[in-house]
C-alpha cells in the first residue's frame, strides 16, 4: 500500500508541477509587455525578476496550485531568496522547481537545525571579523603613534 501511495504522492506532484509551471509560462507570456527587459524566449523555459515573480504569486490559479502542493505562501516577497539561491536576481524554471520543491510541507526538525547550525557558523565569522577589524585598527594606532613625532614642549 505505501508503494502505491508513494506513486501516487510523485504523480500528483510531477502534474501539480507541470500545471504550475504552465501557469507561470503563461502568465510570463502575458505579462511581456509589462516587463519588456525580460524577453520570453519560446521554448528557453522562462526567467522572471522579482517584481514580475511577486505578481505572479498573486495569481489566483498559482495560489490554488501551490496549496495543493502544500506550499503556504503568505508572503511571497520574503521568499524571494529561497526562489533565487544564485544571488543573480531572476528566477530561471529550475530554480522555480526546486524551490517548491524545498517549500512543500511542514519543517521538519532537521530543516531547524540546519538553520541553527549555519546561523552559528556565521556568528563565528563575523566574531572573527570583529576581532580582525579590532586587531587591525590597535595596530595601526601604534604604528601612527610611533610615526609621528613628540608635540612639541
Amino acid at each position: 500500500k505505501r508503494k502505491y501511495a508513494r506513486q501516487y504522492e510523485r504523480e500528483f506532484v510531477k502534474a501539480k508541477l507541470h500545471e504550475l509551471l504552465g501557469r507561470v509560462e503563461h502568465l510570463h507570456q502575458e505579462a511581456g509587455h509589462k516587463y519588456s527587459a525580460n524577453k520570453y524566449a519560446a521554448g528557453a523555459g522562462f526567467s522572471v525578476f522579482e517584481e514580475e515573480f511577486l505578481d505572479i504569486m498573486e495569481d489566483k490559479t498559482v495560489k490554488m496550485i501551490l496549496e495543493d502542493l502544500d506550499v503556504d505562501m503568505y508572503n511571497p516577497a520574503s521568499l524571494w531568496d529561497s526562489f533565487d539561491p544564485d544571488g543573480d536576481g531572476k528566477i530561471s524554471a529550475a530554480e522555480f522547481v526546486q524551490a517548491i520543491l524545498k517549500l512543500r510541507g511542514e519543517p521538519q526538525k532537521n530543516d531547524i537545525i540546519a538553520c541553527f547550525v549555519a546561523l552559528r557558523a556565521l556568528q563565528e565569522r563575523v566574531d572573527n571579523l570583529a576581532l580582525a577589524i579590532k586587531s587591525h585598527y590597535t595596530s595601526s594606532r601604534k604604528a601612527r603613534a610611533r610615526e609621528s613625532p613628540p608635540p612639541p614642549p
